[in-house]
């Protein structure tokens, strides 16, 4: 909207991503997205919790996000590249689960 565009309106999500982040870390990614700047800053809004999935474990923290440009797949695609995928994120979230492998060819409604 015209209002997000001139920085009226702020946008804030939050999302649980593999990864470990302290609570109150934060950054700011800025990898362009189709070849246009593109900004996104992020804060550890929880401590990480470590869960044990199958024979393993895997560390999920909580972030706010704020994306500061208004790309498509923007927070997705930051998270992603930062090496924290968002939890659930088919397309953009690293290898399926063994559970969600009958999900593999299904196509992502939420894009």
């Amino acid at each position: 909207s015209a209002s997000f565009a001139e920085g009226r309106v702020q946008k804030r999500y939050r999302a649980l991503v593999r990864g470990h982040l302290e609570m109150g870390e934060e950054g700011v990614c800025e990898e362009p997205l189709y070849g246009k700047p593109s900004s996104s800053r992020y804060r550890a809004a929880a401590p990480p919790v470590e869960l044990a999935l199958g024979g393993g474990a895997e560390w999920i923290s909580t972030l706010d996000l704020w994306p500061t440009s208004g790309r498509r797949h923007q927070l997705r695609r930051h998270m992603q590249a930062l090496g924290w995928p968002i939890l659930g994120d088919r397309r953009y979230g690293g290898a399926p689960r063994p559970s969600a492998a009958g999900e593999e060819g299904e196509e992502d409604q939420n894009s």
